[in-house]
């Protein structure tokens, strides 16, 4: 299983909220709809009769099946935070091990982050600090998602026991709200594919 950066279950929510309104209004206006102390008349429950209603409708249907088929992650209830671990069943959202100087790793993490935006608004680094003594470093940022601000935290730290290598885990997390429509792991998505490809094309 895989978080895509595409916002499936937004779209998926949008998809439901249009095809709700659009039969509730079509109802609401339909001439034969009893009025309130009126006998009811006869009257049947109306859908909209043109194309575009019943691809909106299937695609709440089919959008998860195929989700599922293509082992992309799709889920509405889902929490209002997601973080790296190694054993994590979605594999995109576990942490990244890079045999590279610290310093190094540290350099391009902080300007994968300057250089990210989500859905047109930059990302807005509020503390970053690395501490050569430990070879630790640690970045938090806000994420700006429309009217709503995630905060996303970045470590780098050493494996530990006789590795010589160093991994990279990530926490983000929403301020409000139960539930984050899968944003918080494509936070960390985006942020990876940004620092692997910082590496890549390091000097």
């Amino acid at each position: 299983m895989t978080v895509s950066l595409i916002p499936w279950e937004a779209i998926w929510f949008l998809n439901l909220v249009v095809v709700v309104v659009w039969i509730f209004a079509l109802n609401l206006r339909h001439p034969e709809r009893p009025r309130r102390g009126e006998r009811r008349k006869r009257y049947w429950f109306l859908l909209p009769d043109t194309p575009l209603f019943y691809v909106l409708f299937s695609v709440i249907f089919v959008l998860p099946l195929a989700l599922n088929l293509l082992h992309i992650q799709f889920d509405v209830d889902t929490q209002n935070d997601a973080a790296t671990t190694f054993d994590n069943p979605i594999v995109n959202l576990r942490p990244h091990r890079y045999d590279l100087p610290p310093q190094e790793i540290y350099d391009a993490a902080l300007k994968a982050v300057q250089s990210q935006r989500t859905y047109g608004q930059p990302w807005v680094i509020t503390f970053a600090e690395y501490m050569p003594d430990q070879k630790l470093g640690r970045i938090v940022a806000e994420v700006p998602v429309l009217w709503f601000v995630d905060d996303i935290s970045i470590t780098i730290q050493p494996v530990g026991g006789d590795a010589t290598d160093y991994r990279v885990d990530v926490y983000s997390a929403s301020r409000v709200g139960e539930a984050d429509f899968g944003e918080n792991g494509r936070h960390i998505v985006q942020f990876f594919r940004a620092l692997d490809k910082n590496l890549a094309n390091r000097k």
